[in-house]
């Protein structure tokens, strides 16, 4: 896989998570703007409550994806070095 053509779509992905988590944040605070007694009021709460915990998961989700990627990355690059590693044994073996 092309690693340089993905790092656009990683940075993407971190600014997702960033939003949500923001998005998360807002909604946990917005309970303290609908301090109301109202049937309403408690509705409202509620709906930010859920916002705000469906955020945080999508957010949590998004992160799984990243570390998942970032594993693939570093896997990859270690066969890369073991690759480049055989290939200047068997030069030198060549060599001699």
């Amino acid at each position: 896989m092309d690693w340089l053509n993905q790092d656009p779509i990683i940075e993407k992905i971190q600014n997702k998570i960033n939003n949500l988590r923001n998005a998360a944040y807002i909604a946990d605070k917005g309970k303290d703007v609908i301090i109301q007694n109202s049937k309403a009021g408690i509705e409202k709460y509620t709906e930010f409550k859920i916002r705000a915990v469906d955020y945080t998961r999508f957010a949590d989700f998004l992160e799984e994806i990243l570390l998942d990627i970032n594993c693939m990355k570093e896997e990859e690059i270690k066969q890369l070095e073991e690759a480049e590693q055989d290939l200047q044994e068997k030069r030198y073996e060549a060599y001699i």
